[in-house]
């Protein structure tokens, strides 16, 4: 519709309409519509950006700020007067949700964070010094990932809710802000991969979130995570889901990468490769008596599937086996017919077997 002229005016005047209605009331369905015009027509709604930086500002609904935050990131090479002003005060406001809000907000604004400090405040120190600060705590606190046992108080909780809330913050900063040297990412990596040795399982698991982001930006660090993974699938549940979701969210955020490979050349597909050597450890999940991990598995092998990072021969008797599950069963169904919808000639063969 952009393309024809004839109706790039009625198109105008929808957008513009949408967004008076957040700057009236920015319920999540009106925010939902203004994404997704950001997203088509990002040329027509760039002129709109100090609207939205002015909800974001002062928003405190989770959903709304998400939603938002994506909206900005769809408009900001199209924006050609930015409110530099503004602009700046949106970073100051994105540090105070680094510090406060949940981990869902913290990955769209560091994204955001990003993109601006790129593209219009190469100045601004926000994420530097955000980067430096929760580093600086994790080398500080280091001394837990030498405890043998967890006590749990007030205090130690809170500490724990600290240690989580860095470690992620770290993994999104490495993973799209851009102004990262490689020198801070390798001295980053030592802290983090001690906090694995740590008696919380919730560390451990962050611990390989944030790995994740980091391969994601340097897959020279892949070797590396596959000894932490390794570690998670012989220490078993709950451990074992930890392992199984960093492999899918490695998929999912390589295919988010841009591409800067050659035309004849051939993107490394590192995921596919660290899958293929953990093979036996996935299929060993479908066996547990623990829901969650079989849950997580299937859900590993949706994804899996639908970026061809699996081979299918290997996984398929394990999700008919599956269908036997009360809790599963819907879950492998679903995963079924991506077999039966993208690999039908593999399933033919098998069934006959």
């Amino acid at each position: 519709l952009y393309v024809k002229k004839k109706y790039t005016e009625s198109n105008k005047m929808m957008i513009n309409k949408s967004f008076e209605n957040i700057n009236e009331n920015p319920s999540i369905s009106n925010c939902l519509l203004v994404r997704e015009f950001c997203d088509v027509f990002p040329k027509i709604c760039a002129p709109q950006h100090e609207m939205i930086i002015s909800i974001i500002n002062i928003c405190t609904d989770d959903k709304v700020l998400s939603i938002l935050s994506d909206s900005l990131s769809s408009i900001l090479d199209d924006i050609t007067n930015p409110n530099i002003s503004l602009f700046t005060l949106l970073m100051q406001n994105i540090k105070q949700c680094i510090y406060l809000r949940p981990a869902m907000i913290i990955r769209s604004v560091i994204e955001v964070a990003s993109r601006v400090t790129t593209e219009i405040l190469p100045s601004n120190n926000v994420l530097n010094e955000t980067f430096e600060y929760f580093a600086k705590f994790l080398r500080s606190n280091l001394n837990l990932s030498r405890q043998k046992e967890f006590i749990e108080t007030t205090e130690s909780t809170k500490l724990v809710n600290q240690l989580c809330r860095a470690l992620y913050v770290i993994g999104c900063i490495c993973r799209y802000h851009k102004g990262m040297t490689q020198r801070q990412v390798n001295q980053i990596w030592g802290p983090i991969q001690h906090y694995f040795n740590a008696p919380v399982s919730r560390i451990r698991s962050m611990v390989l979130q944030s790995v994740c982001d980091i391969c994601v930006r340097d897959t020279s660090q892949i070797e590396k995570a596959k000894e932490l993974v390794n570690h998670a699938f012989k220490l078993g549940p709950p451990e074992s889901v930890s392992a199984i979701i960093f492999l899918k969210n490695l998929i999912e955020e390589e295919t988010k990468v841009e591409d800067t490979t050659e035309i004849d050349e051939i993107r490394p597909t590192y995921s596919s490769n660290l899958i293929h050597d953990f093979m036996t450890e996935i299929t060993k999940c479908f066996g547990y008596n623990d829901s969650p991990i079989r849950t997580a598995a299937l859900e590993f092998t949706i994804v899996a599937l639908n970026y061809g990072a699996i081979n299918p021969p290997d996984i398929i008797r394990y999700i008919i086996s599956m269908l036997c599950s009360k809790d599963q069963s819907n879950l492998a169904m679903e995963t079924l017919k991506i077999v039966i919808y993208h690999y039908s000639s593999i399933l033919n063969s098998r069934m006959k077997d």
